[in-house]
């Protein structure tokens, strides 16, 4: 058994140092491929909610740090004691809180020290995460969040208070595109001696693709954690809880020789219904935010 254990299904990528195979993204591209740059997008409103774990018997614990892009020491992260679950780990989770950070690239630095000083205070495993870039605004973002109602994916859901407390969100580039829409539905048919079509039911449906990356596209490890975070069984797309479609996968749209694509999906509202009912704010899909409460601009006025 591993000492150390990092889910997958965590909101960023976080790497073994030592780790000689698993590397940073521009480390990895291939050499006959063009070289390109990714920084996760990080809004300076969003949380970033992650979980590692220990064995329980290695009597070890971690600690976060966040650094600048010259590795330098820029705050210290938080690391909350959840429990021991999964095959006798111990689970830390940790946020981290960019409201008083300025504007710039940062990363994740999470290592475990021995739990008795008398053991030394040497760093036993250490991990970094891929760079991410924080701003007070990302145009042309979307925020997908996901958590499960059950402890699943090596990811104790379940212990970390009332489901929905503990949610894990990515900001990544993408929004709905207007030609993603498709109006379906669910039918039932009798047809008769005589070859007569019957319509038993109809039950009207919408669908809608989602796009995932932009013209510059997003790196193989990041829509993999979006995938993961797909098979929860709460989603959201900004505000919007979504399924995917039946059937529906992953489709990438990308050039050869290029590290990075971008990614449709057809989805579904969770809380498909006949009806439209009020609601106290707007939300603009494709900006990541609650976009406004004034809809005077949206109406052509005439003198």
């Amino acid at each position: 058994m591993s000492d150390v254990k990092i889910p997958k299904i965590n909101p960023i990528r976080l790497l073994d140092i030592n780790d000689q195979i698993h590397r940073f993204f521009v480390d990895s591209i291939p050499s006959h491929e063009e070289f390109k740059r990714y920084c996760q997008k990080v809004q300076r409103s969003d949380v970033l909610n992650c979980l590692v774990a220990s064995d329980s018997t290695a009597e070890i614990y971690p600690t976060g740090e966040l650094l600048d892009c010259h590795g330098n020491h820029v705050a210290d992260i938080t690391m909350n004691y959840v429990g021991t679950a999964i095959s006798g780990y111990d689970w830390w989770s940790f946020s981290a809180d960019f409201v008083s950070i300025i504007d710039g690239i940062y990363y994740f630095y999470i290592y475990w020290l021995p739990a008795d000083p008398s053991d030394g205070t040497a760093k036993l495993y250490e991990f970094i995460s891929e760079p991410v870039w924080v701003k007070n605004l990302w145009e042309n973002t979307i925020l997908f969040s996901y958590y499960n109602t059950d402890t699943d994916f090596d990811f104790i859901f379940s212990d970390l208070g009332t489901p929905g407390d503990f949610i894990c969100s990515v900001r990544v580039e993408g929004g709905w595109p207007s030609d993603g829409f498709s109006p379906k539905s669910k039918d039932e048919l009798y047809i008769d001696e005589e070859y007569v079509p019957v319509q038993l039911s109809s039950k009207p449906f919408n669908t809608q693709k989602i796009i995932f990356g932009g013209s510059y596209g997003i790196p193989n490890w990041l829509i993999d954690i979006i995938n993961r975070g797909l098979s929860c069984d709460h989603t959201y797309i900004d505000l919007l809880q979504v399924v995917k479609a039946e059937g529906a996968k992953l489709e990438r749209s990308g050039e050869k020789l290029y590290p990075m694509a971008a990614w449709s999906l057809e989805l579904m509202e969770s809380d498909y219904n006949f009806s439209t009912g009020s609601e106290p704010v707007i939300t603009l899909l494709g900006y990541g935010e609650t976009a406004f409460n004034d809809i005077s601009h949206l109406f052509y006025l005439t003198s």
